[in-house]
């Protein structure tokens, strides 16, 4: 009897162990679920939560095979080392540690309050752990004068990066059975300095803040720019400058004497140093001021902006628009930026003039007003961003002008349009380059024509330079160069009897750097691949060497 009910024993116990693990998966994914969820505003614009707990693990483990997928499907235009497994260098980076991420996007007075969180997995690594300490009162609130309309805070874990180019080197040099070659560059001296990357970014790490306050001064930027720039004055500050301070020393003693003032008090050092009245930003009278009892070191555009900092009252935490935007977002945390719509306006103004510069005439006018409305340049709202780290994961918190939602689906619109102009301007900007050559070979040729007759006046000789065929066989001097003013290479000494296909002329082609615009010596001309080109030449060259 025994014997006949184990195998019915043996199924219900798996059924129920079953159970029960299905039941504790359930239980995790809703404690994961509401560990996301409570930092985020219920209701709004969007809310949305992710689950990607293993999900990013599983991706990366298929890594490798996708890459040499890609690798096949590409011809080898995009190389896949033998020997190289992506996985262990993606795990290195410490993404697979994210196990959720929510978002969520509230209405509040003018604009948005939008909350990210991402949940953490255990201890913290790769990429990570470059996200600074434990959260900590923003300092720069109650240091900036109350007339500071731009200010930041941030504290990111530099020393991380280091240790995470070592952990890839190993890996790629198993892989590759060569050198490693990524902590080789962090080690590179920097020039003019006795520093690496890897001594600035160890010594360096810690918090950093700063502040700057317009001026009804402008700064002198060339007309065509197009930008008028009130001139700012602004204090940074690092939390633990000790170390930066003692090697600058060195570099301020090296300075003309009548360009640097020091004093030295019981609490403080400062440093002042005058710059040339002629330069553009003469007006500027830098001050280090270290502060011996807490360390901070900070580098001021004037003393007047260093002794604002230091006054006792009127702080930006007084300011009322400060006050107002940063409510809801936090007084500590890791990371913050305060931007008004002062400054806001300023710096999307200077954008958008430089954006339509870059562009020349190739985005309509319309679609970049779309832009700048979709930034917020004119939404006349101040923005604030605040990040905190927390045991369990990240937060970040913002607001402004726009909600998640609109970012997503500009995004969304975006996208498509991006990757089709990424596959498309290239096309586009070759078919300007090959327009633009046709009349750079008509020169050719018409050079190419002075040339034949100068050598049927001369026995089949051709001239020493081509100057040499003005003005007796051609009148245009503007034919010596392209219409971007590069000058046609010419290759003396042949004659007639040469080969009809000997390079004589040649430019590189504008805008098409593979091709080269070349003249022949029976009066062809055309474009020619640059390394066929290059072969053509060398062979020329030997061959007139040979006896």
């Amino acid at each position: 009897m025994t014997k006949q009910c184990l195998p019915t024993i043996a199924l219900t116990a798996l059924t129920l162990a079953s159970s029960l693990t299905l039941q504790a998966d359930e239980a995790a994914q809703k404690a994961l679920f509401e560990e996301v969820t409570k930092r985020l505003d219920p209701g709004g614009r969007v809310f949305g939560y992710i689950n990607v707990k293993d999900e990013l693990r599983s991706l990366i483990s298929e890594a490798d095979e996708g890459l040499a997928k890609i690798s096949d499907l590409s011809d080898g235009e995009i190389p896949y080392p033998e020997g190289l497994e992506l996985e262990p260098l993606l795990l290195e980076m410490g993404l697979h540690q994210a196990e959720a991420f929510g978002f969520s996007s509230v209405p509040v007075e003018e604009g948005y309050r939008n909350r990210g969180y991402l949940a953490i997995d255990g201890e913290r690594t790769g990429l990570l752990k470059l996200s600074g300490g434990d959260p900590k009162p923003f300092a720069v609130s109650t240091f900036a004068p109350q007339e500071a309309f731009l200010a930041f805070e941030s504290e990111w874990a530099l020393a991380a990066l280091p240790e995470l180019v070592k952990a890839l080197d190993k890996h790629l040099e198993k892989a590759t059975g060569e050198p490693a070659t990524l902590m080789k560059f962090l080690r590179q001296p920097i020039p003019n300095t006795p520093y690496t990357a890897e001594t600035l970014l160890t010594k360096l790490a810690g918090r950093v803040s700063g502040f700057f306050v317009p001026r009804e001064q402008r700064l002198a930027l060339p007309a065509d720019l197009g930008i008028e720039m009130p001139a700012l004055d602004g204090i940074i500050t690092h939390q633990d400058g000790t170390w930066l301070f003692e090697q600058l020393n060195p570099i301020l003693a090296s300075l003309p004497e009548e360009m640097v003032t020091r004093t030295a008090e019981a609490g403080f050092e400062e440093v002042e140093i005058e710059l040339p009245p002629q330069a553009s930003l003469g007006f500027y009278r830098p001050v280090l001021h270290w502060d011996k009892d807490s360390g901070a070191l900070h580098v001021a555009t004037r003393r007047l902006i260093l002794e604002a900092a230091l006054a006792e009252s009127n702080k930006l935490q007084d300011r009322p628009d400060f006050q107002r935007v940063m409510e809801g977002l936090g007084k500590e945390g890791s990371f913050m930026t305060y931007v008004s719509k002062e400054a806001y306006h300023l710096f999307g103004n200077v954008y958008r003039v430089a954006i339509k510069q870059d562009v020349d005439g190739d985005i309509p006018e319309d679609v970049l007003d779309w832009l700048v409305d979709w930034m917020g340049i004119d939404a006349g709202q101040s923005t604030a961003s605040v990040l905190v780290n927390e045991a369990e994961g990240i937060v970040y918190t913002s607001k402004s002008p726009s909600s998640i939602s609109t970012t997503m689906v500009v995004f969304a619109t975006i996208t498509p349009i991006a990757v089709i102009a990424t596959v498309a301007t290239p096309m586009i900007q070759k078919a300007r380059a090959t327009a633009r050559a046709i009349p750079e070979i008509k020169r050719i040729q018409s050079l190419l024509i002075g040339l034949i007759l100068y050598s049927g006046d001369t026995g089949g000789l051709f001239p020493d330079k081509l100057e040499d065929l003005f003005p007796d066989y051609l009148d245009d001097r503007s034919l010596l160069q392209t219409a971007t003013g590069e000058k046609f290479q010419y290759i003396p000494g042949l004659t007639d009897n040469d080969k009809g296909s000997s390079i004589i002329l040649f430019v590189p082609a504008e805008g098409l750097p593979d091709k080269v615009l070349v003249g022949f010596l029976d009066g062809s001309a055309t474009s020619m691949d640059k390394r066929a080109f290059d072969t053509m030449l060398e062979k020329q060259k030997r061959d007139r060497e040979e006896p």
